[in-house]
């Protein structure tokens, strides 16, 4: 009979909570037809007056229909019959979702979700939060598929790209024991940076799964172990106060605060006991905003110490003055707005897939061989910072460079997974491109200036394919056609016999040389006395041909003394 018993709810377990108190987790359908879940005390289990009370409080349905009169002669029978049965297993109880492993083998991992547990079935989790709203945050709807292709929509967004890694790099995390880190992606309103944080967002969820920057300290606490081991995306950094020097201020805490991954008061003892996540967090976070961190601090007289500069890494999203986010939009789309609309819109139909995909693969290859698998990630750590940083970098700098691996491995293993349509090459493009945009965000003016410098010696180059002799144009419609092309660097030399020649190249082309705006300003002051000028602006050259444009002029004696 006390089998019998059972057998009316889905779901019925005896677990062991985080205060060592033992309840019963009991799941089933109320009299409306909707799904409840319980955590019942284990001394209100056996008395059949008060679990009686529980369950037609709650609406359990065989009460209300009278599906238990061909086996129980009563509600008092029925309790009576349900409060003697001997579970033969005692599982944890957890308010939060993420990894847990084994206390007896710190290599055996299984993830937890609201509805379901992947992994390894021997820790013996189940999750219980009595506040529906998580569940949000959880949401699936439309297929892998669909989203796999709205994916592909984004391949032409490097910053998109890039955000895509860092939230897939959230779920690595804390089994291979890597640092907290967030990116703040700004740049001027409507280019597309919030379209990038719903994507970041859809990965696991519904795609307007923000968070507030506002909350108290104790809110911050409990949201971080609420996500602790997926993204945290929070909102425009502006909406944290008026006051620039308060947003600095509150940055700084925040971010030292959150990737310290710990909370300040709390008993971590049953945490530490049972390998739970109470009271600590492993996570990458994004935010967006319109300026950065670093010139918002600066603006304020605040100074931003070397850690906090790699804890939230400042990224810049615009990538055209056109298309915003985007470096191009595909052939049948008028606009960029037109994409991000595309996009949004399928981003509502279809989300919440990639994440559960990709934690399956991560739980089955850790379980196979922990070994094997951290060397494989460290393996396209290495391979990218090795390919991407410049010679004789500082230890601070290696570290910045190492976030950027780490969103470049996580991707790497999306690819071979076959869980995202971007190549292996567009990863890495995309990703050491962002890397080396950010990077003039934790350099000094001097350290960006000289970076520019030795751009533009690689650039005035004979051996540059886009440089070309003046004299080789036959014409004045060939001329100008490579002109208005805005690739090419031209070479003239008046005399043959003297070794000093002048670089001429149009503005546009000029101004495309630099990784940033900030970059090409800082050598363009430095250039200043040496690039003929007019009050009109650039001076006039005639290039040959009756053809006049005004250029960037760079005398080859002048460079020579700057460079």
């Amino acid at each position: 009979m006390t089998k019998i018993a059972i057998d009316y709810f889905d779901k019925i377990y005896q677990a062991q909570a985080s205060d060592k108190t033992t309840v019963i987790f009991a799941k089933f359908k109320n009299n409306r037809d909707e799904f409840i879940e319980l955590c019942i005390p284990i001394c209100d289990f056996k008395s059949v007056k008060n679990l009686k009370k529980i369950l037609l409080t709650s609406g359990f349905d065989p009460f209300y229909n009278n599906k238990y009169t061909n086996v129980f002669q009563n509600e008092d029978d029925f309790c009576d019959k349900l409060s003697s049965y001997r579970f033969d297993k005692t599982y944890l109880l957890t308010p939060n979702s993420g990894w847990y492993c084994d206390k007896n083998n710190e290599h055996k991992y299984c993830y937890v979700l609201p509805n379901k547990t992947y992994g390894y079935k021997d820790i013996g989790i189940i999750y219980y939060n009595n506040d529906n709203t998580i569940l949000e945050e959880f949401e699936k709807k439309g297929t892998f598929e669909e989203f796999y292709q709205t994916l592909d929509l984004c391949r032409y967004s490097k910053p998109l790209i890039l955000t895509v890694g860092v939230a897939l790099s959230s779920f690595l995390i804390k089994p291979l024991k890597l640092e907290n880190y967030g990116i703040h992606l700004f740049g001027t309103s409507s280019i597309g940076k919030s379209t990038i944080a719903k994507v970041a967002s859809s990965i696991m969820g519904a795609p307007n799964t923000y968070i507030s920057w506002r909350m108290t300290d104790s809110g911050v606490e409990d949201t971080c172990i609420a996500h602790s081991d997926r993204l945290i995306v929070f909102d425009e950094a502006k909406l944290i106060d008026k006051d620039k020097k308060n947003i600095a201020n509150r940055i700084s805490d925040l971010s030292y605060f959150i990737c310290a991954g710990v909370r300040k008061k709390r008993s971590q003892i049953y945490a530490m006991e049972n390998n739970l996540n109470e009271g600590n967090w492993h996570f990458a976070f994004i935010s967006t905003g319109e300026f950065s961190i670093r010139d918002n601090a600066s603006s304020v007289s605040h100074v931003q110490d070397e850690g906090e500069k790699l804890r939230f890494i400042d990224v810049p999203a615009q990538m055209s003055n056109n298309y915003g986010i985007f470096s191009k939009i595909p052939q049948n789309y008028k606009s960029s707005v037109n994409l991000v609309e595309d996009i949004l819109e399928r981003l509502h139909k279809s989300h919440g897939h990639l994440g559960i995909r990709y934690i399956k693969n991560i739980t089955k290859e850790l379980n196979n061989n922990y070994v094997n698998f951290t060397d494989e990630f460290n393996k396209y750590v290495n391979f990218f910072c090795k390919k991407a940083e410049m010679p004789d970098i500082s230890p601070l700098k290696h570290r910045f460079t190492k976030r950027f691996g780490i969103a470049f491995a996580s991707l790497i293993l999306a690819n071979k997974w076959k869980l995202i349509p971007w190549s292996k090459k567009l990863i890495f493009q995309s990703v050491r491109y962002m890397y080396e945009l950010s990077l003039n965000y934790i350099k000094s003016d001097r350290e960006i200036l000289e970076d520019g410098l030795k751009i533009l010696r690689l650039n005035l180059d004979s051996s540059n394919k886009n440089v070309v002799n003046l004299a080789e144009y036959k014409s004045s419609d060939e001329l100008k056609l490579a002109l208005n092309s805005n690739n090419y660097i031209f070479y003239y030399q008046k005399d043959s016999k003297k070794s000093s020649g002048v670089w001429l190249m149009t503005q546009k082309t000029f101004n495309s040389l630099f990784v940033t705006d900030k970059q090409f300003t800082l050598v363009r002051t430095e250039l200043n006395d040496i690039i003929p000028k007019t009050k009109d602006g650039y001076a006039l050259h005639s290039l040959g041909h009756k053809v006049c444009r005004r250029m960037v002029a760079l005398r080859e004696k002048d460079l020579r003394k700057l460079l």
